[in-house]
């Protein structure tokens, strides 16, 4: 029993190595062997989760994830993670209740409360996401992510100079964020108009009665901008997920068929994981699809502008 927990810890301290090197399949490969002598160690499912999520296969990371948790319920950032996950894949109350239970285990966490925020919009309780992500830059003040989903929300209330802070902040992160530059735009256009502010006349060139006016139709290019950028995020999440997750789930599942010997409880445990990555290809791209035929409408709005 000794020599077998040395030898994991050994694989273990190698598989974290590779880990922080980047050496995804080289990780990979360790932590396996660590469950080969211990089945339900820890460090190896959350390793292995971590190998999942960094390779896109975010299937078999809620897989491991889960092991982890099973084997130390009190593992904050196993739950936090999870939690992610869950999101991802449009499981809302499973993710509303892991993240709260990582953050009930650990609430200097700024990831677990942003990831909250992130599912309580989906939600549509916009004072609860609002509060989430104030603590998460609260606690991590260089949060960007966060500072930009916030301000999305104050411009949506058309609460415009909160607005106006959040994306400063979130541009302090990351200059270069087209979309974040594009709602500071937006919020501060609007924030004239609040306060006024009368506009430039357009230049003669400019047709103005075709003119789309930052300032009279920030709602609707709001809406518009948010709808780009959550149909880039979908487009790449289906990329992901076909190349990836439901690839890497089909291949699995054929090698079970393969083997004689694939115990029984495996070869459930791969088919749920093809039926879960047939059923997120399918709701991704529907999801895109209702946001493509949105955007087209709003299209046709601008045309009568």
């Amino acid at each position: 029993m000794g020599k077998a927990k040395e030898n994991a810890g050994d694989l273990i301290h190698r598989a974290q190595t590779a880990l922080q090197q980047r050496h995804h399949q080289e990780a990979r490969a360790f932590f396996f062997q660590t469950l080969e002598i211990d089945p339900d160690h820890a460090d190896a499912h959350y390793g292995l989760a971590t190998v999942a999520f960094h390779q896109g296969d975010v299937l078999a990371a809620v897989y491991h994830f889960r092991a982890a948790i099973r084997r130390e319920p009190g593992r904050a950032g196993a739950y936090v993670n999870l939690g992610a996950l869950y999101n991802h894949l449009g499981r809302d109350d499973d993710a509303l209740a892991i993240l709260r239970k990582g953050i009930q285990l650990d609430p200097s966490r700024a990831e677990g409360f942003y990831n909250l925020g992130l599912v309580l919009r989906k939600l549509d309780r916009v004072d609860d996401a609002a509060a989430a992500y104030m603590e998460a830059v609260r606690i991590q003040p260089g949060l960007g992510e966060a500072h930009f989903n916030l301000a999305n929300l104050y411009l949506d209330a058309e609460s415009f100079p909160e607005a106006i802070a959040q994306y400063r902040e979130a541009l302090k992160a990351r200059s270069s964020w087209p979309a974040a530059r594009q709602g500071l735009a937006i919020a501060e256009a609007a924030l004239r108009e609040q306060d006024g502010v009368v506009a430039l006349t357009p230049p003669a060139a400019v047709d103005a009665t075709r003119l789309v006016d930052p300032i009279a139709h920030h709602q609707l290019l709001t809406q518009i901008n948010r709808a780009v950028a959550d149909s880039d995020a979908l487009a790449k999440s289906l990329g992901s997920d076909v190349t990836q997750q439901f690839e890497a789930a089909l291949k699995e599942l054929g090698q079970c068929f393969l083997r004689s010997d694939t115990p029984g409880y495996i070869l459930v445990k791969r088919l749920e994981l093809f039926e879960s990555a047939a059923a997120r290809v399918k709701q991704t791209h529907q999801e895109l699809e209702g946001l493509s035929r949105q955007v087209a409408k709003w299209g046709e709005e601008l045309k009568t502008i």
